[in-house]
Parts: structure tokens; sequence; C-alpha cells
């Protein structure tokens, strides 16, 4: 268990990787340039920046380094011309919730006996986790099993749970006791 912990910790997560058939042709540099950098840093700190755009582009891990300049998964995701011709049936999902409340907590796959515990939070993909934030896709981290354990609790349902496996997660949410069924 030990040998698996030490292998995992050395390895780059799965938006990090390099998408080997894509070229820096294949990513959208100019919206890189335009939309994403000016959010991502203060304008200032970008003028006073002489790097270029590949250095630009490996600081952000859009692409695997200034010496390979090979898109990364994150890089094909959010800035990939054609990004279902390098990595068939990807997608990106994410739910927009209403309201003012954000309780914290969520934990990432990787330390299931950590998972949906409160201030325990690591992502599987970080560099997408940054990406959507810079775009503002996301408000905060962290806050999406906190929320669901509060709207439960109001609902006088049980605690969800959670069987966390090294390529899924299951989240069982059962009605609350007498409901016999689905609650409004």
């Amino acid at each position: 268990m030990v040998l698996n912990e030490r292998r995992r910790h050395r390895d780059a997560p799965f938006d990090a990787h390099p998408v080997s058939r894509a070229t820096l042709a294949d990513i959208d540099v100019r919206r890189f340039e335009e939309d994403y950098l000016p959010k991502a840093f203060d304008p200032e700190l970008l003028a006073a920046n002489d790097r270029t755009t590949e250095e630009r582009l490996a600081a952000t891990r859009m692409i695997a380094s200034v010496d390979d300049p090979v898109p990364t998964v994150v890089g094909m995701l959010v800035f990939g011309r054609r990004p279902h011709h390098f990595i068939p049936g990807a997608y990106i999902q994410f739910l927009r919730m209403g309201g003012t409340e954000f309780p914290a907590a969520h934990a990432g796959w990787s330390r299931p006996r950590n998972f949906g515990q409160p201030g325990a939070a690591d992502y599987r993909n970080p560099s997408l986790a940054e990406s959507m934030r810079v775009l503002g896709l996301v408000q905060r981290f962290g806050v999406g099993i906190g929320i669901a354990r509060t709207a439960l609790r109001r609902n006088a349902q049980p605690e969800p749970f959670f069987d966390v496996q090294p390529n899924w997660v299951r989240c069982v949410v059962r009605a609350r006791p007498g409901a016999g069924g689905l609650t409004p």
C-alpha cells in the first residue's frame, strides 16, 4: 500500500498529461492570450513579464513544457479547436447552484478515507479546476458535497453514503425515513 501511494504521489494528474497527437496549431492561442491571461494575472504583472507565449502556456500547464510544446489535456479541453478529435468522449460537466450559502466540504478520489469530509479538498484535475475558476465557471472550490449535505438535512434525509473506488465514486442518497419514495 505504501509503494502504491508513493507512485500515485509522483504521477501527474490526468489533466497535465500531454496529448501526443496534438500541436500548438490545435489550440486557440489567441483566446488564451486575450481571454485567459488577463483574468488569471494582474495586467501590470503581465505587462512587466516578458515571457514568450510558449512560456506562458507552459506556466499555466496548457502545454507540457517550452521544450516540448505539446498541448496537455487541460490545454485541449479549455482552448482546443477540436478537443473531441484528440480526446474522444471527453466532456466537462458542472452544476450551477443558486443561492448564496456555500458550506465547505469536498475531497478527491485519491483519498478515499477523506472523501466528503469537511475541510478535506483534493482535486483529481487541478489545472482544469483552476481554469474553470479563472474563466468564471465556478465561484469556489470545495462546496458541492457541503451544499448537498445541507439540502439533505433541510429535507430530513440521512447523510449521503460514498463508495469511493479508484476510477469512480458512487453516492447513495436515501429518502427520508417514512417517506416511501422521492420527496419534493
